[in-house]
């Protein structure tokens, strides 16, 4: 067994130590590594960039040769040690679910930015024991141990050590059963007195606690009752958190809010991001695809499936939070119009397609990204999360209509859980099956909903045509349509609508700012063809001048077919183009239902939204 002692003695600099004590089996030498990357995050990180001060002993103290090998990997000499002891420390001070952080507050910890691993021993039993100051406790899924009061955990090998996130300080702890599970939802809250001890915080939090037991029954009826005894959610809350967040985890998930839930929008991010993560235990933690576990920690991973493994999670995440009764209709419509106008906006959904956009993600770079180069990815590249949850969608409905309502997307996930992991056997890992394929899942389609089905989700991982959206939700009753809605602005709804494939920052970004810049100039456009490029600043239209709060005014006095005079900085220089204006109507989709719906749509509409029980969960314990 490795023993693993995590110390937060030093949060002013924001320093883990870190022991590990290893019975050397008689070996000359092991290998200390540290993760290039964490699952769930198709990053390269290089964790060991933040690993100073490692050294090792063996018995009595005695140091012993160290020589880091390769960017993440140290040799330690073993000289004849029945066990020698590898300490370092490691930095962080960053709240998400990638990193740790550790200050004179709390101490948030992801282990793959924090704990090495010894080199094929992986799959050895883990004791961890933490060193905390006084009046801290640690929460996290791990198994604890009782030893003279110290805080000890175990982990069955390296994998579930730092697949269990772990929160140490004094936050806020509720807990919830159902069905013979225990749910905990710990709850961090950054600030000072003033703000944890809010009448109307603790409301929105009893709320959300009380919301997260209703979701959690959403997906126990349609999936069954989970394997494990016991589940935390670690909720963190700080306004000055870089980015909210969310990680999931095997029986457990972190998730950073960075804001406060006492405002709407924020606590609909919260429960949103919180539906997501759960789901993850069915799809990605347990059923997952074949390159996600085992795990080479060392390099990437490549898989063609992410638009299955978080782009139907994304719409589980929607779907669930309706059927639960936290969301009524017109915020699920929301939530799925707002991903379908993503991908709308997505110029690089004519280039890639989901399985090259899940394949490539670790060339791509965003909000979590350690690298900020420059790069054509926004013109090239498809996000998977968004465009697999709008696949998800018309997957579900194409199911329901092919099956006249008596199969449903419900129905292919449980049926790939149970002939990828809940039936299949351990095969040299501690996790059941090998995971699943492409195959698998179109197999699975046409279990569900024949031939026809299993031809339609293999043209729409493989395409980059437009998505035909309205025949699929005219079955449920909605139809898609552009602009405000009917009768709230009648001049909009007849203007004609201007295009020029110039895109600007936000509204709310661009502010007052004196010019106003080009984020991005689509491919073949009246602007790409002028010869606008992204990065220029726009100063004046025909002579008259522009800001970013007069843009819209602007715009709003031109119309389709006239020739524009757009003069711009472009660097130091100043120049002048002529833009040929065209006619397409380029606003955000609405859902609307149907006047007059049918019988038979309102019937499908609402099966869909509130969902059925399956048989597996009414008759039996699902394995997860």
């Amino acid at each position: 067994m490795l023993h693993y002692t995590l110390g937060l003695d030093n949060p002013s600099r924001h320093l883990f130590s870190v022991e590990i004590t290893v019975p050397t089996g008689g070996e000359s030498h092991v290998i200390i590594a540290f993760p290039a990357w964490s699952p769930g995050r198709y990053y390269i990180y290089d964790f060991a960039r933040n690993v100073q001060e490692l050294a090792a002993r063996g018995k009595g103290g005695r140091g012993l040769d160290v020589e880091k090998i390769t960017k993440g990997s140290w040799r330690v000499e073993c000289a004849g040690e029945e066990s020698i002891t590898i300490a370092y420390r490691m930095f962080g001070d960053t709240l998400s679910g990638t990193f740790s952080q550790l200050d004179d507050r709390h101490a948030s910890i992801n282990g793959s930015s924090v704990f090495g691993y010894i080199e094929g021993r992986q799959m050895e039993p883990i004791e961890l024991e933490i060193i905390a100051p006084e009046g801290w406790r640690a929460y996290t899924a791990l198994k604890r141990k009782r030893r003279g009061g110290r805080a000890m955990f175990a982990a069955a090998n390296y994998d579930l050590l730092i697949d269990s996130p772990i929160e140490v300080g004094t936050p806020m702890a509720r807990r919830f059963a159902l069905e013979g599970v225990d749910y905990h939802v710990i709850i961090d809250i950054a600030g000072g007195e003033g703000v944890r001890r809010s009448a109307e915080l603790r409301e929105k939090l009893d709320r959300y606690v009380a919301d997260v037991e209703k979701v959690v029954r959403a997906y126990t009826t349609t999936f069954g009752t989970p394997e494990f005894p016991e589940y935390y959610f670690l909720v963190n809350i700080d306004p000055f958190a870089a980015n909210g967040d969310g990680m999931e985890h095997l029986t457990s998930t972190r998730l950073v809010l960075n804001g406060y839930p006492t405002n709407q929008d924020q606590y609909d991010a919260l429960v949103g991001v919180t539906s997501h993560e759960f789901f993850h235990i069915w799809n990605v933690k347990r059923l997952r695809p074949a390159e996600l576990g085992p795990f080479d920690y060392s390099r990437e991973l490549h898989t063609t499936l992410l638009w299955f493994a978080e782009g139907f999670t994304q719409y589980y995440g929607h779907l669930m939070l309706r059927r639960a009764g936290v969301w009524d209709d017109r915020q699920f419509y929301k939530e799925m119009v707002s991903e379908i106008n993503t991908v709308d906006r997505s110029p690089g959904r004519f280039h890639r397609n989901l399985r090259a956009s899940s394949f490539d993600t670790w060339n791509a770079v965003g909000a979590r990204s350690p690298m900020g180069l420059v790069s054509n990815f926004k013109n090239t590249y498809v996000n998977y999360y968004f465009k697999g949850a709008v696949l998800g969608l018309l997957l579900d409905l194409e199911l329901r209509e092919r099956t006249g309502g008596r199969k449903s997307l419900d129905d292919l996930i449980r049926d790939l859980y149970r002939t990828s992991y809940a039936e299949a056997g351990n095969e040299g890992y501690f996790l059941r099956g090998s995971g699943f394929s492409e195959r698998d899942v179109c197999d699975a389609a046409e279990r569900v909903g024949g031939t026809d089905a299993r031809r339609f989700l293999e043209q729409a991982i493989t395409s980059v045509d437009e998505i035909d959206y309205r025949s699929h939700l005219r079955y449920v009753g909605l139809e898609l349509l552009r602009g405000p809605k009917k009768g709230k602005d009648s001049v909009d709804e007849a203007r004609p609508q201007i295009f020029t494939g110039i895109i600007p920052a936000e509204r709310r970004e661009r502010g007052d700012a004196e010019f106003v810049t080009v984020l991005n100039v689509l491919d073949g456009s009246p602007a790409d063809r002028a010869g606008i490029s992204a990065g220029d600043l726009i100063i004046a239209i025909d002579g008259e001048r522009t800001n970013g709060g007069g843009w819209e005014s602007v715009m709003g006095m031109k119309r389709p077919g006239e020739v524009m005079e757009i003069t711009l900085f472009r660097g130091s220089r100043l120049l002048t183009f002529r833009l040929a204006t065209e006619e397409r109507d380029t606003r955000a989709y609405r859902f609307e239902v149907i006047e007059p719906d049918t019988p038979v749509q309102r019937r499908a509409r609402k099966k869909w939204l509130q969902g059925e029980r399956s048989t597996a969960a009414r008759s039996e314990k699902s394995h997860g």
